[in-house]
Order: C-alpha cells, then structure tokens, then sequence
C-alpha cells in the first residue's frame, strides 16, 4: 500500500514536471516594441510637403533635418495592462515623439509584422508618457506594472530593441533616489523599460521602471521608478485625452499678447499644420537669421520650429498688446472663423480642429511675413532684405575711351561682404604720355587693388548693383627705375551691375560704369567700360527663390 502511495506521488511529481516544461517561458520579446511616427499623421504629412518645398528651393540642411528626424524620430515601447485588461503601448513621450498623433508599432517578437495607424490615446505631458490602445485582436502578451520599490542590488532586465534586433541585458540597481534609479546596464536607450522577474505575476516579469534621457546631461540615462505615476495615469487615461471642447481663445490671447520670449514656445501649441503646410517654410526662411533660436529649434524638431518661428510673427501681428479681445466667433463643426479686436485694430483668424485639438489655421497680416520672392516685389533693406549673397566677384570689361580712339581692357577679381569688396585688377589701355623726349603715346600696363562701396538691392531673382569703387596701382612697373612710363595709378570708377541669380553659387551679371584715371597726376584718361561677370558662392542662409 505504501509502496502505491509512493509510486502515486513520484508520477504526480514527473507529470506537474512535465506541464511546466511544457509551457514556454514568456521573454521580453513579447511585451518589448518600438512606436514611431505614422505616415497618415498630420505632423508627418506636414513635414513631407515642407521637406520637399526645402529641397525645391536648394535648402540642403533642412532637407536633412526633416529626413533625419523622420527616419529616426521613434522611442521603444512596452506592452501593459491595466486592472480591468486593457492592453496598451506605453513609451517615453520625447520631445520629437510628442509631436505626433497617431503611431506604428513593431513588436520585438514579430519584426515582420506592425500594427499600422492607431491612434494616440493619451499624453501625459507633465510625466511625459505616451499611451497608444490596442486594438481588441491584438492577442499577445501584456506587463502589469509593480508596487515593489527598487532597492540597491536587485537584479533587473534591460532590453534595447532598435533596427529589428533586440538585445536583453542583465543588470542590477546601483542607486536609488526619490523617484528614480540607476542600474549597470550600458548603453540603454530612452523609453527601454526596466523588468524585474517575477514568476508569480503570469508574465514572468513586471514592469519597474522606464529609461529616460537626463536634463542635465545628453548622454546620461536614468530610469523612473513608474508606479506611483503610471498607475494613476494608466487608471484614468480616458480623463486625460487630447481633447479641446471649447476654442482655447483667451488662452491664445494670453500668449501671443505676452511679452515673455517663453509665450512663443506655448503659442507654438496653438499653430495648425494646415497653416504650416500652407506658409510655415516661407515665414521660416524668411525669418530664420532673425534669432539664433529659429535654427536651433529646427534643428532639434523641425515641426517645432516651424511653429515656433510662427508664432513668434503672430506675436508681432498682435504686438504685444494686451488690449485684444474676441470680437465675434463663429463655429461650423470642426472649423470656426474668429475676429479680435484692440478697438482700432481688427485681426481675422479661421481655425480647425485637428486630432482634437483647436488650432489657429490662418491669420489676418500673416503673410507680410513672407517673402514674395518668387512673386515679384523689392525688399530693398527692410528685414527681408537680403542684398548681394555672393562672395566672389571675377569681371573683364572692354574700355572704351571718351577723348582718344585707343582701346583697352580690364579684369578684375574681388571678395564681397554685402556693401563693401576688396580685390585686385590689371587693366591695359594706351595713352599719350610725357616722357624725357616728349610726348609719346604708350601701352599703360597697370596692376594694383580695388575697395568698392556697392548698395545692392534684390528685385525677384535680379540683384541691381550701384557702386563705386577707388583703384590704386603701379603703371608700367618694368620701368619703374628708367624715369619713363612708370605712373603711380588713381582711378574711380561708378557704375551699376545687373545680376541674374541661377542659384545661390551661381550668377552672371552685365555692367557700365564711368571711369575716371589719373596717372601720377600727368597724364588723365576717361572711358566708359562694359563688363561681363560672375558672382560666385552665396552665403547668406535664408536665399529663397
């Protein structure tokens, strides 16, 4: 009896041995995913017009920015759930990521497949979290998140999964602070999450803390312990959606009236991309050398540039003033027409809504922000004045003479900064000179330096150039010791160049110019000179055709 007892219990023991082996242990590659900006977001579509009207205009570093950021812009993510089951995607909403609404996944456990197009559920922007709902089909596994608080010396698992491939490192807690940690594991990324093993949860892990980028320090990573956060943020998620009921007007009002420089960044906020697909790239070059900031903001997150350098012309419509109020408004479901008014001053706006969220889509006054280019009209030296961009200037001119039948020629060479140039020229001209035996007309070889003080102005693509230039040199160098034909050479020289801008390296230009030459103040010539050129290598970074 015993003996049966025994056998009963050794065959319970090997077939309880046999289910577990049996189960396939869950790995993070079931919950680890990398969230990225969908191609049907409004943000990116907006971004794809921009970076093709860069490119049309020859703007080679913006093109690169918005390809970079585009291509790159995408955090990791990790699947959790909430009490009642509910799966969703949770990731790290970084500056760049925030600015999208709607996101594809991948999931580390099936690279091969993504869930396309879901939209954004809620932003947690004072914890900066991102949550994304899946789909009810979506069957694979999801975290629970843990109550257990990091301790120095717990062991923990850090996965990384970018370009397809997923790396797991085991790491340990090596300090733990308020509310976050860190751990030993190298070269973790923002928005990994942080695991802690635990058998009992039915997932083999819980989720204990997310990685995110230090403000102090670029290349510092830490990781926030998530539970007292995420929890309460995960609970009420439907209470915290982007949802505007009303149009945000007073609010709106409040920013772009303020003097503060840091209203222009949540002014921003309130920009459409409608109105940013509309006119963001030409108030961006038109605006760019303003301010430092405009390039930087650009370069960091091109959509929030834009709309930076946007609102800050918004600002300047309303002028700071404080006196604007709602003159009348007008909703038609999903778009409204607003007018504000100062008393003396009526500013008209249309708005729309997108992905919830009211936005400012056009504005009276905006467009005198815009450089009309491509349309004709001077900008003279107001702030979209953009001069002469070119830095070298190479010439030959024909020298007809006023007084003498004799001909001549001229080349010149000379380095441009907007109103004034420096070079070198030789000119050849025959002239009578006073020699020891008398008069005697002579070849007039002449090397020396030029100083120009042009006024150039832009008239569509044609620069128009008046100028005048002083020309100092040695004639006849080669005689300089027989008391001949050597001259000390005084010239000057005032004319206007027209200019063609092919592009900003590139642009030939004709020129007349009256010239006026003494010679060691003996002998004198007059000519008038016509001149074929090139100006080469433009400069100024907000060239916009």
């Amino acid at each position: 009896m015993k003996a049966k007892k025994f056998i009963s219990i050794i065959c319970g023991m090997f077939l309880t041995a046999l289910v577990i082996c049996a189960q396939t242990p869950l790995t993070p590659a079931d919950f680890v995913c990398r969230i990225s900006p969908s191609e049907n977001d409004s943000v990116y579509k907006m971004l794809k017009d921009a970076e093709a009207d860069f490119s049309s205009r020859k703007r080679s570093e913006e093109v690169s920015v918005i390809k970079n950021f585009l291509s790159g812009e995408g955090n990791m993510g990790i699947v959790v759930r909430d009490a009642a089951g509910k799966k969703y995607v949770l990731s790290v909403g970084t500056a760049g990521l925030s600015s999208f609404t709607r996101f594809d996944i991948c999931f580390a456990s099936e690279t091969s497949s993504a869930l396309k197009d879901l939209k954004l559920s809620a932003l947690d922007s004072q914890n900066n979290f991102l949550l994304v709902e899946l789909p009810e089909t979506y069957a694979g596994k999801a975290l629970s998140l843990t109550n257990v608080l990091p301790t120095v010396g717990q062991r923990v698992v850090v996965p990384n999964f970018t370009s397809n491939r997923l790396e797991v490192q085991p790491a340990m807690v090596t300090d733990v602070r308020s509310n976050n940690f860190l751990h030993s594991a190298k070269d973790a990324l923002a928005g990994s999450p942080v695991l802690l093993s635990d058998m009992s949860s039915g997932s083999s892990y819980t989720l204990l803390g997310m990685n995110r980028p230090s403000k102090s320090d670029s290349d510092s990573i830490y990781a926030e312990f998530v539970y007292p956060t995420l929890s309460d943020f995960v609970k009420n998620w439907r209470n915290v959606m982007l949802d505007d009921v009303d149009l945000p007007l007073n609010l709106f009002l409040s920013m772009v009236t303020s003097p503060s420089s840091n209203s222009d960044r949540i002014a921003a906020r309130f920009v459409s991309t409608k109105l940013l697909t509309d006119s963001g790239v030409d108030i961006y070059l038109s605006k760019v050398n303003d301010s430092y900031s405009f390039k930087s903001n650009f370069r960091a997150n091109p959509h929030a540039g834009l709309a930076y350098v946007t609102a800050s012309c918004i600002k300047k419509i309303f002028g700071n003033s404080s006196s604007f109020s709602i003159d009348s408004m007008y909703i038609y479901e999903n778009t409204a027409k607003v007018a504000f008014s100062d008393g003396e001053k009526t500013i008209q706006s249309a708005w729309v809504r997108e992905n919830g969220l009211w936005k400012i889509s056009e504005l009276e006054g905006l467009e005198s922000f815009i450089k009309k280019k491509r349309s004709g009209g001077s900008d003279w030296f107001g702030d979209d004045y953009f001069g002469d961009p070119y830095i070298l200037n190479i010439k030959g001119s024909f020298l007809v003479p006023t007084e003498t039948d004799t001909k001549g020629f001229d080349v010149a060479a000379m380095l441009n900064a907007q109103f004034f140039g420096i070079g070198l020229f030789y000119q050849q001209e025959k002239l009578v000179m006073e020699l020891s035996s008398g008069p005697e007309e002579r070849n007039a070889y002449t090397f020396g330096a030029i100083y120009r003080v042009q006024a150039p102005f832009d008239l569509w693509r044609f620069i128009i150039i008046p100028y005048v230039e002083g020309r100092l040199g040695i004639t006849n160098i080669h005689e300089l010791f027989d008391d001949k034909s050597s001259r000390l050479y005084f010239g000057v020289d005032y004319g206007l160049d027209l200019c063609f801008s092919i592009n900003t390296t590139f642009a030939p230009y004709v020129s007349i110019s009256g010239n006026s030459v003494s010679y060691n103040d003996r002998e004198r010539s007059n000519n008038v000179s016509l001149t074929a050129g090139l100006r080469l290598f433009g400069f100024m970074e907000d060239w916009v055709w």
